[in-house]
């Protein structure tokens, strides 16, 4: 997979939080061409974000987090790899790198 899928430019289109634990508070991310033409090559049912606060807060301590960092510009950042990590458990410390592959295109 992703051999065929071109390297991304990764560009943030805002802080959202939510109420669950692995989206407590996130950096959104622009649904470019390229990357919905990733996403379908690669998976289904995937909001592209980054992580940035894995906690379980109440939506005002969410909301005055998400407003403290949308107050700031979050550069992109070009993407060249794919990785590939299983779960175990319902925490981010059951984490396990299985592979890792750089993007090229056909």
């Amino acid at each position: 997979v992703a051999a065929t899928i071109e390297k991304l430019y990764i560009n943030f289109s805002g802080v959202g939080h939510e109420d669950h634990k692995f989206r407590c508070l996130y950096l959104s991310v622009d649904a470019s061409p390229a990357l919905e033409a990733a996403h379908r090559t690669a998976v289904e049912g995937y909001a592209p974000h980054l992580s940035l606060l894995y906690a379980a807060l109440p939506e005002a301590e969410r909301a005055a987090a998400a407003n403290t960092i949308g107050a700031k510009a979050v550069p992109g950042f070009q993407c060249g790899e794919l990785a590939l990590v299983m779960t175990f458990g319902s925490s981010h410390q059951c984490w396990y790198e299985v592979a890792r592959f750089p993007l090229g295109g056909v």
